[in-house]
């Protein structure tokens, strides 16, 4: 009686069928077949050409993505594309020979298709055709996605190979990767190699002051003396004798810093001393001036470490305190206290703050046209009054 039975139309039949001329099929991967068992890991996201379609690229990626893009295992199942011809559905697959036949052809897992590694990330423009009119898509900026007509004569595949566009940008991909991988044979750097070579001699000359600079700041050694600038005396030298010479200078001290500088040329550097004897009058580094400005540059390094501490560390306290220098100039010093992972506690000195000048300064931002000179006068010369919350606020600023 069951198979007498008539067969019951199912659902499906009551619709029509698309009329879709073609379609892509992307087989569903087997993670034990193919052994690819993360295909969206990092890894992949990294080197698959798709995820950077359209965005500004670093020489890095760029190198990345050229010497090592994302390749298929040899047991991928590759995906296909289904076309009706003669009112047939026929199967039309990716092959590993495409990718042998044509090194520059890279699938793509994000975007479900392949395209043209040079030309997606060297491409100067994105018109092509024969009067460069059309708009470039699959391979430059759309995946390739449908595979009927790929090799031969007129395949899209032979086609992409003899533009001129994709030549343009394979040349421009070796010469990118020839400065990349030697940087000496970059062209600004052969135009620029007299520069080079005179940075990295000032460095060399900067060298011997700045460790000079270093070792008077950590043993808290004051650096003036009563003759500051000039070229440094040696006397050992005869010519440096001469007592008409306005140079020469009966007082042989020059100062902690000069002397220092001294004593390391009588020690045997014998460049530093070339340096100093030979310096031009507008680049001797070692000018009040210059000093002030080295010693700027050694603060904002030392700032920079403590701060990177206090971050990374998290926990911290900030300890402040009315401090009065030499010249009666009332002004706060600022200490910061934190605790790292060990445990261990550090308390570094950032600097000192000028109450005054910092508290005038805001006070007198914003001008007020109903208070005489007189009345400004007398409020700027009084004490400011230091509340916490200003405290606060100049601690920020600062």
């Amino acid at each position: 009686m069951d198979s007498m039975k008539r067969k019951q139309p199912s659902l499906l039949n009551y619709f029509p069928n698309k009329k879709n001329v073609s379609q892509t099929a992307i087989p569903q991967l087997n993670v034990d077949d193919n052994k690819q068992n993360n295909i969206t890991s990092d890894l992949v996201f990294d080197n698959d050409i798709g995820n950077f379609i359209g965005k500004k690229l670093d020489d890095h990626t760029k190198c990345r993505l050229l010497e090592n893009p994302w390749k298929p295992l040899k047991n991928f199942e590759y995906p296909f594309s289904i076309h009706k011809k003669k009112g047939k559905e026929e199967k039309r697959f990716l092959r590993n020979n495409h990718f042998d036949q044509y090194p520059w052809l890279i699938y793509s897992v994000s975007k479900s298709g392949c395209f043209c590694k040079y030309c997606t990330l060297f491409l100067t423009h994105n018109k092509g055709g024969k009067q460069n009119t059309e708009e470039l898509k699959k391979l430059v900026t759309l995946p390739l996605s449908q595979y009927s007509k790929l090799l031969g004569k007129d395949g899209y595949l032979e086609k992409h190979n003899q533009n001129h566009y994709h030549q343009d940008a394979i040349l421009k991909s070796s010469d990118f990767l020839k400065t990349y991988n030697s940087p000496n044979k970059q062209v600004n750097n052969i135009l620029n190699s007299e520069r080079l070579r005179q940075v990295q001699e000032n460095r060399n000359r900067l060298k011997p002051i700045i460790e000079t600079i270093i070792f008077l700041g950590r043993q808290n050694i004051p650096f003036r003396g009563h003759r500051d600038s000039g070229q440094i005396i040696f006397h050992d030298n005869e010519n440096s004798k001469n007592l008409t010479d306005p140079t020469y200078s009966i007082v042989k001290n020059e100062g902690n810093f000069r002397e220092l500088l001294k004593y390391r040329v009588m020690s045997g550097d014998t460049k530093l001393k070339n340096d100093l004897l030979n310096f031009n009058s507008k680049a001797s580094y070692i000018s009040p001036i210059i000093q002030e400005d080295l010693i700027k540059c050694c603060k904002e390094e030392i700032l920079s470490f403590i701060l990177d501490e206090v971050n990374t560390n998290q926990f911290y306290s900030i300890i402040f305190d009315e401090t009065t220098d030499v010249s009666h100039i009332s002004q706060m010093s600022l200490t910061l206290r934190y605790i790292d992972k060990k445990n261990n506690i550090y308390e570094r000195f950032v600097g000192f703050i000028n109450c005054h000048d910092t508290f005038n300064k805001n006070q007198t931002a914003i001008p007020n046209n109903d208070l005489s000179d007189t009345l400004i006068d007398d409020h700027l010369s009084k004490e400011p009054k230091l509340t916490g919350e200003y405290i606060i606020y100049l601690i920020v600023l600062f």
